[in-house]
């Protein structure tokens, strides 16, 4: 088992990064202030709120059967996303629900407004901006190098 054999985090990606920050917060800093962020603004995944037989929220406490559903929440007000859900946008998914094409939308929205800002260029297309030439990962075209530095 790994995180220094607590067992922390019985979740997809456990043993990934997304392992170690609840490691990092239960078992290093245990007893040390923290608090819980909402996950309809930080880390959202346009994902159901319930558990899967509707009987209580997800999330780290226990218990709770009233809780915001992160599916409607303003792409505005989100802090950051997680695309496990709704795909990488960056693999050209073509399809998916609402919910998650406007998180694409949003990421293509800012990679269009970075590579304007650097190269003075301009981008034309609707949903994805005009980067993805159809569905894959290979229809996505790479970030300049001259933005990059790679």
């Amino acid at each position: 088992p790994g995180w220094n054999g607590t067992r922390v985090g019985p979740f997809w990606g456990a043993m990934t990064f997304q392992g170690l920050v609840p490691f990092y917060y239960q078992e290093v800093m245990k007893g040390k202030s923290s608090i819980v962020l909402n996950r309809c603004y930080y880390n959202n995944m346009r994902d159901n709120p319930m558990t899967r037989d509707g009987s209580m929220c997800k999330g780290p406490v226990k218990g709770v059967t009233d809780c915001e559903d992160c599916r409607k929440t303003a792409v505005s007000e989100i802090y950051s996303t997680h695309f496990t859900l709704c795909q990488k946008p960056w693999i050209c998914y073509v399809g998916g629900p609402e919910r998650c094409r406007v998180l694409h939308d949003e990421w293509f929205k800012i990679r269009e407004e970075l590579e304007v800002e650097k190269l003075g260029g301009t981008f034309e297309g609707k949903g994805m901006r005009g980067y993805c030439k159809g569905g894959g990962k290979k229809n996505y075209p790479a970030i300049s190098s001259e933005i990059s530095g790679i």
